[in-house]
């Protein structure tokens, strides 16, 4: 499995946090973060809803989205 080279800061629910694909995300270079707690809302500026049910099916989409979003300001 190769390395990422526009690695992510993923922070993840528990019930993510053992999900075979962030796992696999860790081991690819990007910096995954388990949190503590459990909570109902998440808010904030880049806050992006994933499920166990909908991680197999979308989380390459929302990567996808994501790093487009995040490295925006390397293409300015």
């Amino acid at each position: 499995m190769g390395k990422t080279n526009r690695p992510l800061r993923i922070l993840v629910l528990p019930d993510l946090a053992t999900h075979p694909r962030i796992l696999e995300l860790a081991e690819k270079g990007h910096t995954v973060t388990p949190l503590e707690v459990e909570g109902d809302v998440i808010l904030g500026g880049r806050c992006w809803r994933m499920t166990p049910e909908l991680a197999d099916r979308y989380l390459d989409v929302a990567l996808k989205e994501i790093r487009r979003v995040v490295y925006a300001k390397e293409a300015e």
